[in-house]
């Protein structure tokens, strides 16, 4: 407590009177007024001491005013020089200064806490100074990084990491894979899962990135996914197109080989092409359903020879492979047609078949006339076959002009006198300066004949 004094101030306010001292004392918290004043001392001689001043209330709370101060006694009569004294009057009663009302002080808090942060976790600080808990609401007391839940307890929020607090996710949410409070389970695929991180609503949000890896199924193609809902959406699978197979996670566009191609598809020019059936021209086995190729596709399991004019032989339908188009037959009275006797046996060709058995003079002919160059050297060649005694006869007229037109000149007479097969009856033509050429067959009298794999091919060329 503080004690201040004013005796000094009222002494120096009456001057030559009496002055009585007087104690001012304050509370610090809610003390009591200070206390009255002391009685005045009595003047000296004639003059009445003055009043003591009351003493001022002390600070604090219900400060009490001062008691008023008490009148001075009388001077005692002083002997004066050479009369007698007077009585001194009373001193007048001194004013007490009545103490102000005290102001509230700072008071000391008492009971179990004072303010939210002198509670535990999820509780705060009552009215009553009590720490009661918190619930369904953020933390007073600053202690849990997530939230308080219903029964009072620390546990991690919505949107925030399920770690973040030792209480787990608050109630209503799942820790989703990625380890976060979530509403749901936001997937579990390495593409496509979702996460809430940071969403106070708890939502999954969702990649729509490209999921899965592409791959074949035979001729099937399974293409990669798309990410949906924290799935990866795989596509139906698609059948290669174009006779392709397959081929690791793409369908084939060229192929190089049979291998790339389906079953019953082959390769030819980086295309697959359905495969032949038997008697279909081929150049590889694999062109063939039978997988047998002479010139012609095979029958299942029976090799054949079936062998195709090269590109540079200068007749058309030279084999005789199914007709006689191409040819021209004269007129006589032998028959001529198309025989299915291939001198190679090929079950998918045949031969020119000119029957003059029964004539008294030669046959007609089977002709055929085509452009050819001039200086340049011919290879001409034909296989034939006598059906009765006599001679067959296949021959090259040159021509000055187009269209086996102009003095033609004979350059080869190939003759045969057999009822077997020939072998190639070949032979070599300088074309001169002629531009045309006819080739030709016939029969003498009473003579069958027989012929295939005939050729005018500039040389070294042949059938």
């Amino acid at each position: 407590m503080g004690v201040v004094s004013i005796a000094g101030v009222a002494c120096a306010a009456l001057m030559v009177l009496g002055c009585g001292s007087a104690t001012l004392k304050t509370a610090d918290g809610g003390g009591t007024g200070g206390e009255a004043g002391s009685t005045g001392k009595g003047g000296s001689g004639a003059q009445a001491g003055g009043g003591g001043a009351g003493g001022l209330g002390g600070a604090g709370t219900g400060g009490h005013a001062g008691v008023t101060g008490m009148g001075g006694a009388a001077g005692g009569a002083a002997t004066g020089s050479g009369g007698a004294a007077t009585g001194g009057a009373a001193g007048s009663g001194g004013a007490a200064a009545g103490g102000a009302t005290g102001s509230g002080g700072a008071g000391t808090c008492t009971g179990a806490c004072c303010q939210d942060s002198d509670c535990g976790i999820c509780q705060s600080c009552s009215a009553g100074h009590t720490c009661t808990s918190v619930k369904n609401q953020a933390d007073p007391s600053g202690q849990c990084a997530g939230t308080c839940d219903s029964t009072g307890t620390c546990v991690s929020k919505k949107g925030q990491a399920c770690t973040a607090t030792a209480g787990g996710c608050v109630s209503g949410t799942v820790c989703a894979p990625d380890g976060y409070c979530c509403n749901q389970s936001c997937g579990t695929d390495a593409t496509c899962a979702g996460t809430c991180a940071g969403r106070s609503d708890g939502s999954c949000t969702y990649p729509s990135a490209p999921c899965g890896t592409a791959s074949c199924s035979g001729t099937s193609l399974l293409a990669r996914g798309t990410c949906a809902n924290g799935a990866c959406q795989m596509p139906a699978a698609t059948t290669c197109t174009g006779g392709f197979i397959c081929s690791g996670s793409a369908c084939k566009t060229s192929c190089s080989g049979s291998t790339d191609c389906v079953s019953g598809d082959y390769c030819s020019a980086n295309a697959c092409l359905t495969q032949k059936s038997p008697g279909a021209l081929c150049a590889d086995a694999s062109e063939c359903t039978s997988a047998l190729c002479s010139g012609r596709c095979c029958n299942p399991g029976v090799a054949c020879t079936c062998p195709q004019p090269i590109a540079g032989n200068l007749l058309q339908n030279a084999g005789f492979d199914t007709n006689l188009s191409g040819w021209t037959v004269g007129t006589g009275s032998a028959t001529v047609s198309w025989h299915a006797n291939d001198v190679m046996s090929c079950p998918f060709s045949g031969a020119l078949h000119i029957d003059n058995g029964s004539g008294a003079s030669d046959s007609q002919t089977v002709s055929q006339c085509v452009s050819i160059s001039m200086q340049t050297t011919y290879n001409f060649g034909v296989r034939m076959q006598t059906g009765a005694g006599g001679y067959t006869h296949c021959d090259v007229d040159f021509f000055p002009a187009a269209g086996c037109t102009g003095a033609g000149v004979n350059e080869a007479d190939n003759i045969w006198l057999n009822v077997g097969w020939s072998a190639d009856l070949s032979t070599s033509l300088p074309s001169g300066g002629y531009t045309s050429a006819r080739v030709y067959c016939w029969a003498e009298a009473n003579v069958i004949l027989d012929a295939d794999m005939i050729y005018l091919t500039p040389a070294p060329g042949t059938f």
